[in-house]
Protein backbone atom coordinates (compact mmCIF):
# COMPACT_ATOMS: atom_id res chain seq x y z
CA UNK A 1 0.00 0.00 0.00
CA UNK A 2 1.17 3.31 -1.17
CA UNK A 3 1.29 6.24 1.23
CA UNK A 4 -0.08 8.16 -1.67
CA UNK A 5 -3.10 6.16 -2.12
CA UNK A 6 -4.48 7.16 1.38
CA UNK A 7 -2.62 10.14 2.11
CA UNK A 8 -2.97 9.31 5.99
CA UNK A 9 0.24 9.46 8.19
CA UNK A 10 0.30 6.78 10.82
CA UNK A 11 1.10 9.40 13.32
CA UNK A 12 -1.75 11.72 12.22
CA UNK A 13 -3.53 13.64 15.73
CA UNK A 14 -6.66 12.87 17.05
CA UNK A 15 -8.01 16.18 15.95
CA UNK A 16 -7.26 15.77 12.25
CA UNK A 17 -8.55 12.26 11.72
CA UNK A 18 -12.00 14.09 13.58
CA UNK A 19 -11.41 16.78 10.62
CA UNK A 20 -11.07 13.98 8.27
CA UNK A 21 -14.21 12.25 9.10
CA UNK A 22 -16.14 15.83 8.83
CA UNK A 23 -15.17 15.96 5.52
CA UNK A 24 -15.55 12.45 4.37
CA UNK A 25 -19.07 13.11 5.70
CA UNK A 26 -20.47 14.77 2.79
CA UNK A 27 -19.32 12.52 0.16
CA UNK A 28 -21.19 9.85 2.87
CA UNK A 29 -24.24 12.08 3.13
CA UNK A 30 -24.26 12.40 -0.98
CA UNK A 31 -24.42 8.60 -1.76
CA UNK A 32 -26.83 7.65 1.29
CA UNK A 33 -29.74 6.72 -0.56
CA UNK A 34 -27.38 5.06 -3.21
CA UNK A 35 -25.63 3.05 -0.74
CA UNK A 36 -29.23 2.08 1.11
CA UNK A 37 -30.87 1.21 -1.92
CA UNK A 38 -27.54 -1.18 -3.05
CA UNK A 39 -27.32 -2.85 0.21
CA UNK A 40 -23.67 -2.12 0.63
CA UNK A 41 -21.78 1.39 0.83
CA UNK A 42 -21.15 3.14 -2.18
CA UNK A 43 -17.88 3.07 -3.45
CA UNK A 44 -17.26 6.61 -3.70
CA UNK A 45 -17.83 6.39 0.12
CA UNK A 46 -15.45 3.83 0.88
CA UNK A 47 -13.13 5.54 -1.10
CA UNK A 48 -13.62 8.69 0.76
CA UNK A 49 -13.12 6.77 4.31
CA UNK A 50 -9.94 5.27 2.80
CA UNK A 51 -8.34 7.87 1.61
CA UNK A 52 -9.02 9.82 4.85
CA UNK A 53 -6.79 6.86 6.36
CA UNK A 54 -10.22 6.01 8.83
CA UNK A 55 -10.20 2.44 7.81
CA UNK A 56 -6.73 2.17 9.21
CA UNK A 57 -7.18 4.30 12.70
CA UNK A 58 -7.91 1.19 15.01
CA UNK A 59 -4.01 -0.19 13.42
CA UNK A 60 -1.35 0.23 15.84
CA UNK A 61 1.13 2.60 14.73
CA UNK A 62 3.70 0.24 14.41
CA UNK A 63 1.43 -1.34 11.46
CA UNK A 64 1.14 1.10 9.82
CA UNK A 65 -2.36 2.83 11.10
CA UNK A 66 -3.07 6.44 13.50
CA UNK A 67 -3.21 4.08 16.98
CA UNK A 68 -6.02 5.86 17.21
CA UNK A 69 -7.82 5.89 21.15
CA UNK A 70 -11.11 4.69 21.94
CA UNK A 71 -12.35 8.36 22.45
CA UNK A 72 -11.13 9.42 18.74
CA UNK A 73 -12.53 6.19 17.51
CA UNK A 74 -16.26 7.33 18.64
CA UNK A 75 -15.58 10.77 17.68
CA UNK A 76 -14.85 9.82 14.33
CA UNK A 77 -17.32 7.35 13.54
CA UNK A 78 -20.28 9.75 14.93
CA UNK A 79 -19.03 12.12 12.52
CA UNK A 80 -19.47 9.55 9.74
CA UNK A 81 -22.61 8.61 10.96
CA UNK A 82 -23.71 11.86 10.39
CA UNK A 83 -23.84 11.42 6.81
CA UNK A 84 -24.18 7.81 6.49
CA UNK A 85 -24.94 5.36 9.85
CA UNK A 86 -24.44 2.25 7.34
CA UNK A 87 -21.18 3.43 6.30
CA UNK A 88 -20.20 4.71 10.04
CA UNK A 89 -21.28 0.87 11.30
CA UNK A 90 -19.01 -0.80 8.80
CA UNK A 91 -16.36 1.49 10.19
CA UNK A 92 -16.82 1.06 13.53
CA UNK A 93 -17.38 -3.15 13.37
CA UNK A 94 -13.87 -2.92 11.45
CA UNK A 95 -12.31 -0.75 13.97
CA UNK A 96 -13.56 -2.73 16.93
CA UNK A 97 -12.55 -5.19 15.58
CA UNK A 98 -9.37 -4.59 14.67
CA UNK A 99 -8.94 -2.84 18.10
CA UNK A 100 -10.43 -6.19 19.94
CA UNK A 101 -7.83 -8.73 18.05
CA UNK A 102 -4.85 -7.11 17.24
CA UNK A 103 -3.23 -8.10 21.22
CA UNK A 104 -4.97 -11.33 20.99
CA UNK A 105 -4.25 -12.95 17.63
CA UNK A 106 -0.74 -14.49 17.03
CA UNK A 107 1.80 -12.58 15.48
CA UNK A 108 1.01 -14.42 11.94
CA UNK A 109 -2.12 -13.56 11.96
CA UNK A 110 -1.40 -10.22 12.78
CA UNK A 111 0.58 -9.41 10.56
CA UNK A 112 -1.44 -10.76 7.80
CA UNK A 113 -4.72 -8.84 9.21
CA UNK A 114 -2.43 -5.09 8.77
CA UNK A 115 -0.76 -6.32 5.78
CA UNK A 116 -3.01 -3.51 4.43
CA UNK A 117 -3.97 -1.14 6.72
CA UNK A 118 -6.68 -0.05 5.40
CA UNK A 119 -8.69 -3.13 4.63
CA UNK A 120 -12.00 -3.75 6.09
CA UNK A 121 -12.57 -6.42 8.55
CA UNK A 122 -15.63 -7.91 8.98
CA UNK A 123 -17.16 -10.45 11.78
CA UNK A 124 -20.50 -12.35 13.20
CA UNK A 125 -20.97 -14.24 16.62
CA UNK A 126 -24.27 -15.16 15.08
CA UNK A 127 -23.64 -19.13 14.25
CA UNK A 128 -25.70 -21.63 12.39
CA UNK A 129 -24.66 -25.14 12.09
CA UNK A 130 -21.04 -24.14 12.15
CA UNK A 131 -18.09 -26.68 12.96
CA UNK A 132 -13.83 -26.71 13.15
CA UNK A 133 -12.35 -29.57 13.10
CA UNK A 134 -8.65 -30.48 13.58
CA UNK A 135 -6.84 -30.98 11.21
CA UNK A 136 -2.90 -32.09 10.72
CA UNK A 137 -2.47 -28.62 8.65
CA UNK A 138 -5.41 -26.15 10.34
CA UNK A 139 -8.71 -26.76 11.38
CA UNK A 140 -11.52 -27.31 8.41
CA UNK A 141 -14.50 -24.83 9.15
CA UNK A 142 -18.19 -25.09 7.58
CA UNK A 143 -21.01 -23.21 8.35
CA UNK A 144 -23.33 -20.26 8.18
CA UNK A 145 -22.83 -16.65 9.93
CA UNK A 146 -25.99 -14.46 9.88
CA UNK A 147 -25.79 -10.83 9.61
CA UNK A 148 -22.15 -9.67 8.55
CA UNK A 149 -21.97 -5.77 7.67
CA UNK A 150 -19.68 -5.10 5.12
CA UNK A 151 -18.93 -8.70 4.50
CA UNK A 152 -19.18 -8.04 0.54
CA UNK A 153 -16.55 -5.21 1.12
CA UNK A 154 -13.83 -6.96 3.46
CA UNK A 155 -10.79 -8.35 2.99
CA UNK A 156 -10.85 -10.16 6.48
CA UNK A 157 -13.66 -11.97 8.70
CA UNK A 158 -13.41 -12.70 12.42
CA UNK A 159 -16.01 -15.44 12.76
CA UNK A 160 -17.33 -17.57 15.92
CA UNK A 161 -16.28 -21.06 15.75
CA UNK A 162 -16.82 -24.11 17.42
CA UNK A 163 -13.61 -26.13 17.23
CA UNK A 164 -13.32 -29.55 18.48
CA UNK A 165 -9.37 -30.67 18.90
CA UNK A 166 -8.48 -34.73 19.91
CA UNK A 167 -11.78 -35.64 20.72
CA UNK A 168 -12.21 -33.12 23.45
CA UNK A 169 -15.59 -30.92 23.59
CA UNK A 170 -16.29 -28.22 21.20
CA UNK A 171 -14.68 -24.81 22.15
CA UNK A 172 -15.72 -21.76 20.80
CA UNK A 173 -13.07 -19.94 18.83
CA UNK A 174 -12.52 -17.14 17.23
CA UNK A 175 -11.40 -17.71 13.70
CA UNK A 176 -9.41 -15.20 10.90
CA UNK A 177 -10.55 -15.91 7.98
CA UNK A 178 -9.93 -14.57 4.53
CA UNK A 179 -13.48 -13.71 2.62
CA UNK A 180 -11.35 -15.22 -0.62
CA UNK A 181 -12.85 -18.07 0.80
CA UNK A 182 -16.35 -17.01 1.82
CA UNK A 183 -19.56 -17.14 0.00
CA UNK A 184 -21.79 -14.46 0.51
CA UNK A 185 -25.55 -14.83 0.37
CA UNK A 186 -27.51 -11.65 -0.01
CA UNK A 187 -30.17 -11.49 2.62
CA UNK A 188 -33.26 -9.32 2.41
CA UNK A 189 -32.61 -5.54 3.84
CA UNK A 190 -34.11 -4.51 7.11
CA UNK A 191 -36.50 -1.10 7.65
CA UNK A 192 -33.30 0.71 8.59
CA UNK A 193 -29.10 0.12 8.71
CA UNK A 194 -29.83 -1.35 4.91
CA UNK A 195 -26.76 -0.36 3.21
CA UNK A 196 -24.61 -2.11 5.83
CA UNK A 197 -24.99 -4.95 3.43
CA UNK A 198 -25.60 -7.49 6.68
CA UNK A 199 -25.70 -10.58 4.56
CA UNK A 200 -24.89 -14.29 5.15
CA UNK A 201 -21.40 -16.02 4.87
CA UNK A 202 -21.10 -19.30 4.33
CA UNK A 203 -17.95 -21.97 4.66
CA UNK A 204 -17.82 -25.05 3.09
CA UNK A 205 -14.24 -26.98 4.25
CA UNK A 206 -12.58 -23.94 4.48
CA UNK A 207 -9.10 -24.38 6.11
CA UNK A 208 -8.18 -21.95 8.71
CA UNK A 209 -4.17 -21.89 9.61
CA UNK A 210 -3.62 -22.91 13.56
CA UNK A 211 -2.44 -19.68 14.03
CA UNK A 212 -5.29 -17.29 12.78
CA UNK A 213 -7.01 -19.56 15.81
CA UNK A 214 -7.64 -18.27 18.96
CA UNK A 215 -8.88 -20.37 21.92
CA UNK A 216 -10.51 -19.63 24.93
CA UNK A 217 -8.24 -18.64 27.93
CA UNK A 218 -8.42 -21.56 30.46
CA UNK A 219 -9.75 -21.26 33.88
CA UNK A 220 -5.89 -20.52 35.20
CA UNK A 221 -5.71 -17.75 33.39
CA UNK A 222 -9.33 -15.53 34.56
CA UNK A 223 -9.24 -13.43 36.95
CA UNK A 224 -12.26 -13.49 40.19
CA UNK A 225 -13.61 -10.76 38.22
CA UNK A 226 -14.62 -10.65 34.77
CA UNK A 227 -12.72 -11.95 31.83
CA UNK A 228 -11.01 -10.15 29.42
CA UNK A 229 -13.34 -11.09 26.89
CA UNK A 230 -16.04 -9.11 28.46
CA UNK A 231 -13.80 -5.94 28.54
CA UNK A 232 -13.31 -6.19 24.89
CA UNK A 233 -16.77 -6.77 24.19
CA UNK A 234 -17.74 -3.49 26.57
CA UNK A 235 -14.87 -1.51 24.49
CA UNK A 236 -16.34 -2.69 20.82
CA UNK A 237 -19.82 -1.53 22.63
CA UNK A 238 -19.13 1.89 22.93
CA UNK A 239 -17.20 2.26 19.33
CA UNK A 240 -20.36 0.91 17.79
CA UNK A 241 -22.75 2.78 19.58
CA UNK A 242 -20.91 5.88 17.70
CA UNK A 243 -23.05 5.50 14.41
CA UNK A 244 -26.07 5.82 16.50
CA UNK A 245 -24.49 8.61 18.27
CA UNK A 246 -23.76 9.93 14.80
CA UNK A 247 -26.84 9.31 13.22
CA UNK A 248 -29.26 11.06 15.95
CA UNK A 249 -26.29 14.40 15.44
CA UNK A 250 -27.07 14.03 12.04
CA UNK A 251 -30.93 14.65 11.96
CA UNK A 252 -30.52 17.18 14.32
CA UNK A 253 -28.13 18.78 11.55
CA UNK A 254 -30.64 18.48 9.15
CA UNK A 255 -33.21 20.27 11.35
CA UNK A 256 -30.98 23.08 12.24
CA UNK A 257 -29.93 23.64 8.37
CA UNK A 258 -33.09 22.84 6.69
CA UNK A 259 -31.81 19.68 4.82
CA UNK A 260 -34.46 17.54 6.10
CA UNK A 261 -36.69 18.80 3.03
CA UNK A 262 -39.89 18.83 4.80
CA UNK A 263 -42.65 19.86 3.04
CA UNK A 264 -43.73 22.77 4.92
CA UNK A 265 -47.30 22.19 3.81
CA UNK A 266 -47.37 19.27 5.58
CA UNK A 267 -45.96 20.46 8.55
CA UNK A 268 -47.33 21.92 12.13
CA UNK A 269 -44.62 24.50 12.14
CA UNK A 270 -42.23 26.15 10.30
CA UNK A 271 -39.08 26.74 12.35
CA UNK A 272 -39.00 23.81 16.04
CA UNK A 273 -40.60 25.86 18.83
CA UNK A 274 -37.94 26.83 21.41
CA UNK A 275 -38.59 24.19 24.57
CA UNK A 276 -39.00 21.19 22.66
CA UNK A 277 -36.27 21.92 20.35
CA UNK A 278 -33.99 22.70 23.52
CA UNK A 279 -34.73 19.62 25.23
CA UNK A 280 -33.73 17.62 22.19
CA UNK A 281 -30.70 19.28 21.65
CA UNK A 282 -29.62 18.90 25.84
CA UNK A 283 -30.73 15.20 25.42
CA UNK A 284 -28.12 14.48 22.30
CA UNK A 285 -25.17 16.92 24.65
CA UNK A 286 -26.35 14.31 27.80
CA UNK A 287 -25.51 11.30 24.84
CA UNK A 288 -22.61 12.54 24.00
CA UNK A 289 -20.99 13.65 26.99
CA UNK A 290 -21.91 9.83 28.08
CA UNK A 291 -20.50 7.91 25.34
CA UNK A 292 -16.79 10.16 25.47
CA UNK A 293 -16.74 9.60 29.47
CA UNK A 294 -17.37 5.81 28.73
CA UNK A 295 -14.58 5.68 25.77
CA UNK A 296 -12.41 7.46 28.49
CA UNK A 297 -12.94 4.99 31.17
CA UNK A 298 -12.17 2.19 29.21
CA UNK A 299 -9.30 4.11 27.32
CA UNK A 300 -7.34 3.83 30.55
CA UNK A 301 -6.70 0.17 30.00
CA UNK A 302 -6.63 0.21 25.78
CA UNK A 303 -3.17 -1.12 25.43
CA UNK A 304 -2.85 -3.00 28.07
CA UNK A 305 -1.99 -6.78 27.30
CA UNK A 306 -5.52 -8.65 26.73
CA UNK A 307 -5.39 -11.41 29.35
CA UNK A 308 -4.73 -9.02 31.92
CA UNK A 309 -8.02 -6.61 31.28
CA UNK A 310 -10.29 -6.99 34.43
CA UNK A 311 -13.36 -4.52 35.37
CA UNK A 312 -14.87 -4.80 38.99
CA UNK A 313 -18.57 -6.62 37.96
CA UNK A 314 -20.42 -3.37 38.99
CA UNK A 315 -17.80 -0.74 37.39
CA UNK A 316 -18.78 -2.91 33.78
CA UNK A 317 -22.60 -2.99 34.62
CA UNK A 318 -22.11 0.57 35.20
CA UNK A 319 -20.67 1.38 31.90
CA UNK A 320 -23.29 -0.87 30.07
CA UNK A 321 -25.48 1.44 32.34
CA UNK A 322 -24.09 4.28 30.48
CA UNK A 323 -23.64 3.37 26.97
CA UNK A 324 -27.65 2.12 26.77
CA UNK A 325 -28.87 5.29 28.72
CA UNK A 326 -27.33 7.61 26.02
CA UNK A 327 -28.81 5.09 23.16
CA UNK A 328 -31.93 5.74 24.89
CA UNK A 329 -31.74 9.80 24.80
CA UNK A 330 -30.62 9.66 21.02
CA UNK A 331 -33.85 8.11 20.52
CA UNK A 332 -35.84 10.21 22.49
CA UNK A 333 -34.36 13.52 20.82
CA UNK A 334 -35.09 12.14 17.52
CA UNK A 335 -38.52 11.27 18.31
CA UNK A 336 -39.13 14.68 19.51
CA UNK A 337 -37.73 16.19 16.30
CA UNK A 338 -40.30 14.49 14.58
CA UNK A 339 -42.95 15.36 16.61
CA UNK A 340 -42.03 18.84 16.25
CA UNK A 341 -42.34 18.74 12.24
CA UNK A 342 -45.58 16.83 12.21
CA UNK A 343 -45.94 14.42 9.22
CA UNK A 344 -43.72 16.16 7.32
CA UNK A 345 -41.02 14.77 8.92
CA UNK A 346 -41.46 11.30 8.23
CA UNK A 347 -42.30 12.17 4.30
CA UNK A 348 -40.93 9.96 1.78
CA UNK A 349 -36.99 10.43 0.95
CA UNK A 350 -36.42 13.05 3.90
CA UNK A 351 -33.12 12.99 5.32
CA UNK A 352 -34.68 12.83 9.09
CA UNK A 353 -37.00 10.11 8.05
CA UNK A 354 -33.53 8.24 6.65
CA UNK A 355 -32.17 9.11 10.16
CA UNK A 356 -34.94 7.90 12.46
CA UNK A 357 -35.34 4.90 10.38
CA UNK A 358 -31.26 3.90 10.99
CA UNK A 359 -31.38 4.63 14.63
CA UNK A 360 -34.46 2.62 15.41
CA UNK A 361 -33.01 -0.58 13.79
CA UNK A 362 -29.71 0.28 15.36
CA UNK A 363 -31.52 0.45 18.58
CA UNK A 364 -32.98 -2.96 18.31
CA UNK A 365 -29.38 -4.06 18.65
CA UNK A 366 -28.59 -6.58 21.77
CA UNK A 367 -25.93 -4.40 23.37
CA UNK A 368 -28.16 -1.52 23.66
CA UNK A 369 -31.22 -3.69 25.14
CA UNK A 370 -32.03 -1.77 28.12
CA UNK A 371 -33.94 -4.76 29.05
CA UNK A 372 -31.01 -6.96 29.15
CA UNK A 373 -29.33 -4.34 30.98
CA UNK A 374 -31.90 -4.40 33.83
CA UNK A 375 -31.72 -8.08 34.38
CA UNK A 376 -28.04 -7.95 34.40
CA UNK A 377 -27.41 -4.25 37.04
CA UNK A 378 -30.04 -6.00 39.07
CA UNK A 379 -28.23 -9.26 39.46
CA UNK A 380 -24.85 -6.86 40.21
CA UNK A 381 -26.66 -4.71 43.35
CA UNK A 382 -29.11 -7.25 44.83
CA UNK A 383 -28.09 -10.47 43.95
CA UNK A 384 -24.73 -12.52 44.39
CA UNK A 385 -21.99 -11.16 43.34
CA UNK A 386 -21.19 -13.47 40.71
CA UNK A 387 -20.76 -10.42 37.77
CA UNK A 388 -22.96 -9.08 35.28
CA UNK A 389 -23.58 -11.30 32.35
CA UNK A 390 -21.05 -10.60 29.23
CA UNK A 391 -22.70 -7.83 26.43
CA UNK A 392 -24.75 -10.22 24.30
Amino acid sequence: MSTESRNAPAAACDEELVERARAAARTLDANAARTEHDLRPAADSLAAVRRAGLFAMAVPRDAGGAGAGLRTQVRVIAELGQGCPSTAWITALSAALKTVCSPVFPEAAREVMFADPDAIVCGSTTALKVQGESTGYGFSVSGRWQAVAGCEDSGWAVLAVPVRTKGQPALQCAALVSTRDLTVERTLPTTGMAGTGSHTLLAQDVVVPPAHVVFPASEADRAPDLPAASTALLRTGVVMLAPLLGAARGAQRAMETGSADVNAAASAVCRPPARPWLTACRLLDSATGRVLRVADALGVQFHAPANSVFLPAREHARLRAEMVSAAQECREAVERMLDLHSMGGIAPDTSLRRMWRNLAVIMRHPQFSPHTLAEDYGRVLFGPQTGAAPMR
